[in-house]
């Protein structure tokens, strides 16, 4: 019973902190590229943000929704949110909830599917190019994060593992983290079949579901009436052809490729009574095999019921990196000014004319480089042919295109998103350095982000 009162008086107390609290719930939306349709955001504002005030930046948690959900769901979220920042548990932070809708079945899987739409590209590149472009937000990996519920928990964990240069940390709360779900789904969908033992979506939920998850993983525009390949047949059995691609691009498959020095930090959870849960054990159980770090923590409950509770648990997860992100990059910027390192980024060609990033470090060495003026610290110094100021409109963006020079930029406002051929995505703003010679082959994109027009130092140097 003494449990019980507790949890009443927290779910009182965060109630009253909502309805005196300051914060806002802006219903947003903007042109999605990738979908080629506007698109409908929640973005959560906590107390005392200023659009005005540029000069304070927020992190930001994108959060996806389950299934037969979008924007408008999960509301509770909001007084929870105002809860922990009111009663300093974590810091202001502002939480996004993107529209995951998409007919015909009951959501997009967020996935980019020939059926559904580039659900995933609108999630990891449309949404965060708008939200650090409109709002005030940290706009790096540093500062963002992204989580989910039932399919917005194994949306969000794919996207963060196929990008993690994107976010910093994920949290996913009764994710579907493997195609091997099909052996509890199955013989639900096989109950629901009518007695032509057809599958068919309007057969009942659990075949609605199954529909769902193929349209993001197996759409196929060729086999109507439903445009979608089924990993099951009518008695049944198992299409080994169609589940290898369910499996190809799976949660567990990326976490087959992931880098661990991406140094993605990752949450996820489940209610033992959840038929999630022997999954999502599968799934911890391949990251421990391949010593890939994580938190995986388990709860008595189901798929739904605990959510509320568990949002708190996650979202302090989240709060706790990204405020070590906060110091580890004050000791990074002491650690420069101690050693006298420059640190900058290279983009440059392969034997093969594909393009890819580099971090590189330079020691600089103690010289009187003016005398009698106390001795400074130098670089080798390097030929360079040319040197000018380079500035353009917010909204630009270059297609792509290999470099026609090797060139030093020095960022000096605004931001640039970048994008190699080998997919990887960077944001650089003030104080970055890019030395640019990938002068063959695909090369990059350009895109200025963020509110302030772009202005940069380019130094040409020598074919």
């Amino acid at each position: 019973m003494k449990s019980n009162k507790i949890v009443i008086t927290v779910a009182f107390l965060s109630v009253i902190n909502f309805l005196y609290s300051q914060s806002k719930q802006v219903n947003d939306n903007f042109f999605s590229t990738a979908l080629d349709t506007i698109k409908n955001v929640n973005v959560y504002l906590p107390e005392n943000y200023d659009s005005t005030d540029i000069t304070k930046n927020y992190p930001v948690i994108y959060f996806l929704h389950g299934s037969g959900g979008d924007h408008t769901s999960y509301s509770g979220i909001y007084p929870i949110l105002d809860s922990l920042i009111t009663n300093k548990i974590i810091k202001p932070i502002i939480v996004v909830v993107p529209d995951g809708s998409s007919g015909p079945f009951l959501g997009s899987q967020y996935s980019n599917s020939a059926l559904y739409g580039m659900f995933e590209d609108y999630i990891a590149f449309d949404l965060i190019r708008f939200v650090d472009s409109k709002y005030n937000t940290i706009p790096s990996k540093e500062g963002r994060a992204i989580m989910g519920h039932s399919m917005g928990g194994e949306g969000s964990m794919r996207i963060a593992l196929k990008n993690p240069n994107l976010y910093t940390a994920i949290a996913s709360h009764a994710g579907i983290l493997t195609p091997r779900f099909i052996e509890f789904i199955g013989p639900l969908v096989l109950a629901e079949t009518d007695s032509n033992n057809q599958i068919k979506p309007s057969n009942g939920y659990w075949t609605q579901a199954l529909f769902t998850a193929a349209g993001g993983y197996t759409p196929n525009m060729n086999n109507p009436p439903y445009y979608v390949d089924l990993p099951i047949d009518n008695n049944g059995n198992l299409i080994d052809s169609t589940l290898a691609k369910w499996n190809d691009g799976s949660t567990v498959d990326l976490a087959t490729k992931y880098n661990t020095k991406s140094n993605l930090h990752i949450y996820f959870d489940c209610g033992t009574n959840d038929f999630v849960f022997p999954y999502t054990e599968i799934f911890a159980d391949t990251l421990k095999s391949l010593s890939i770090p994580f938190e995986f923590q388990t709860f008595e409950g189901g798929h739904t019921d605990k959510f509320y509770e568990r949002f708190k648990v996650s979202v302090v997860f989240l709060d706790s990196v990204i405020n070590k992100n906060t110091e580890k990059i004050k000791e990074e910027i002491i650690s420069m000014e101690k050693y006298n390192i420059v640190k900058y980024t290279r983009i440059y060609s392969d034997t093969s004319g594909e393009s890819h990033f580099e971090d590189i470090e330079i020691e600089l060495s103690q010289v009187d480089f003016a005398p009698p003026a106390p001795p400074l610290f130098l670089s080798p110094l390097t030929k360079a042919t040319k040197f000018g100021y380079l500035s353009g409109p917010l909204d630009w963006f270059g297609d792509w295109h290999p470099t026609p020079k090797r060139q030093v930029f020095f960022y000096l406002s605004g931001q640039i998103e970048a994008k190699v051929s080998d997919g990887e995505v960077r944001l650089f703003g003030p104080g970055s350095i890019t030395l640019v010679e990938d002068t063959f082959g695909k090369g990059h994109t350009s895109r200025a982000v963020g509110k302030e027009r772009i202005l940069l130092a380019v130094v040409q140097l020598e074919d």
